[in-house]
């Protein structure tokens, strides 16, 4: 029910009210006025009596219907909260994105700074308690088409996580200016995404790192490795890393990595070391990883925890085999 239905309803059950509560009054003039006529008049009160009555009760039982469910003046009620609205300057920032990234077709952002209930599709806001507003904490750009994010997007201050994914052989290309985000905890990029690979280096609170079917070869290795927050890491399916990984890769030697994911790349070797580690081995399944033979002294019961970390490559269908048995 809308403002005006309410205040139309406010007024019949008023103006109901007054009117039984009137009509009652005259009732009862007439029943005091029968009882000074009664010498004169007795038949006539015996039946008009008997129809007032049935009147009053309904009257009284109509009355305290109405007491039971007060009806509340249109004025006196409380105004709906305002809808929380979203920092200037991120505002703007996101108008920039959305029409660099031509996001008008598909995302529901919308025409004002206001947070509404089914738009800002794919953007999470965080509220900035010193201005009362809102700041943008994730972003999500799931694209088809080629698009070049604008460097603005560096002034997303309080943005912690960040998702690209270029689909159907589109390309997108991250400005260095984004890697000097400070909060960034969480960067994930999949498809033909190009930045300068050494900036990675720069986000020192990043926890969690995913690089999918990009176009990084083994130089994305050198900068994962300086960064010492880094707990997840997943470069899954980029058909340029070649080589293998190597053992002293900081994060994964020291444990501080506690999921390391090196599947589907064009890994060709292993780091034996690996073996040897009490921390756990990355994960390389469906990498072309070959070795004409195991080093000397590794041992048996490491094999099998080791090849767990090698399924469906050229080494682990000849460890099935039975080439490496002792």
């Amino acid at each position: 029910m809308d403002g005006a239905d309410y205040k139309a309803a406010s007024s019949i059950f008023n103006n109901s009210r007054n009117f039984l509560t009137n009509n009652i009054c005259i009732l009862l003039e007439i029943k005091l006025y029968l009882r000074q006529k009664q010498h004169r008049i007795r038949p006539l009160k015996s039946n008009l009596m008997k129809k007032i009555i049935p009147i009053l009760m309904l009257c009284l039982l109509a009355l305290t219907a109405c007491n039971d469910y007060p009806i509340h003046s249109y004025d006196t009620m409380a105004p709906e909260p305002p809808a929380p609205r979203i920092c200037s300057s991120d505002y703007e920032i996101l108008r920039v994105l959305r029409g660099a990234l031509h996001l008008e077709d598909s995302y529901r952002w919308c025409e004002s700074d206001e947070i509404l209930p089914d738009t800002w599709q794919s953007v999470r806001f965080v509220k900035d308690e010193v201005s009362g507003r809102y700041k943008v904490i994730s972003l999500v750009i799931n694209r088809d088409h080629d698009v070049q994010i604008p460097w603005r997007i560096a002034d997303l201050t309080h943005l912690e996580y960040f998702y690209i994914t270029m689909n159907g052989g589109s390309k997108a290309t991250i400005p260095d200016e984004f890697f000097d985000i400070p909060l960034l905890r969480t960067l994930e990029v999949k498809g033909d995404v190009s930045f300068n690979i050494k900036l990675l280096a720069k986000l020192q609170l990043l926890k969690k790192l995913t690089i999918r079917d990009t176009q990084f070869g083994p130089d994305m290795l050198s900068p994962i490795g300086e960064l010492y927050c880094l707990e997840r890491l997943e470069v899954n399916g980029n058909k340029n890393l070649i080589g293998k990984i190597p053992f002293d890769l900081p994060g994964l030697q020291s444990g501080r990595i506690t999921w390391a994911d090196f599947s589907d790349n064009n890994l060709t070797d292993v780091d034996w070391r690996f073996l040897e580690n009490p921390v756990e081995m990355p994960l390389m399944h469906r990498n072309p990883i070959d070795s004409e033979k195991l080093p000397e002294g590794i041992r048996t019961d490491k094999i099998y925890q080791f090849m767990e970390h090698l399924m469906n490559t050229p080494i682990y269908t000849r460890w099935q085999c039975g080439e490496f048995n002792d």
